[in-house]
């Protein structure tokens, strides 16, 4: 064995999150009870070592089966989002991961507008000021007492005024009026994911994968999804479901 060799045989049982280490220092070992080495991040479809470690969390309308009126922007407006996420975590602190949102058209889903757009926005700071509808992420580990930095808010939101924000995503998801029943998936990271070839145009219910960047948080950092449609005369109600992850 030469010089600056280092032999791995045991670690510590952390199952749970642990403490941060500083950059460049020596940090143990973790391992899960049965003696497997924890995985720093996790990909793929699963995130159950995530869910073990207490670090995934899900968003969903407040009351189940009860939509949430968006602003009834016809443009897209810097202050009128449909959601945001603010990471309230301290600076330095944890970030938060976007895994999915799946957005859902129900009881009304808007009247005269001729397209159905989204865009995706970060900026510093927290940018949110009034109104929406305020979710709690919840964790999907019963058995842990963490809770989420994440401050969310979701519907007819107004932010305060940009700062530093910068485009993320921008895509016409509808070249029509949205049909109640539209489902769209925006997957974050996934650029396999796919969806049934249907036109964007038409009367039929509409479920369509949308691929979307990879998206991280940081502490103090704001993430808005604006939706609008040109012409847009009446709000559209939504029912959604989210994950993320904060590490």
């Amino acid at each position: 064995m030469s010089n600056g060799d280092i032999i791995v045989d045991q670690g510590l049982v952390h199952e749970g999150l642990p403490s941060t280490s500083s950059d460049n220092t020596f940090a143990q070992l973790r391992t899960s009870k049965y003696g497997e080495l924890m995985p720093m991040l996790v990909s793929g479809a699963k995130n159950s070592a995530l869910a073990a470690e207490a670090s995934y969390y899900t968003i969903c309308n407040p009351t189940a089966g009860t939509a949430i009126a968006d602003g009834n922007a016809s443009a897209f407006v810097t202050t009128t989002p449909l959601l945001t996420i603010f990471n309230s975590n301290a600076a330095g602190g944890k970030s938060i991961y976007l895994d999915y949102l799946d957005l859902i058209v129900t009881a009304a889903a808007g009247t005269s507008s001729t397209n159905f757009n989204a865009a995706m926005y970060m900026d510093s700071g927290n940018r949110y000021s009034s109104g929406g509808s305020t979710i709690t992420p919840a964790n999907v580990n019963p058995s842990s007492t963490l809770t989420s930095g994440g401050t969310v808010k979701f519907g007819a939101v107004t932010a305060t005024a940009a700062t530093a924000q910068r485009q993320l995503y921008n895509e016409i998801l509808r070249t029509v009026i949205p049909v109640i029943g539209d489902k769209y998936k925006f997957r974050f990271g996934d650029t396999t994911a796919s969806t049934a070839g249907m036109p964007l145009e038409g009367t039929l219910q509409l479920e369509r994968v949308v691929n979307s960047p990879p998206i991280v948080i940081p502490p103090q950092y704001t993430f808005l999804l604006y939706t609008w449609g040109a012409s847009q005369g009446t709000a559209r109600q939504h029912t959604f479901v989210g994950g993320f992850w904060e590490r």
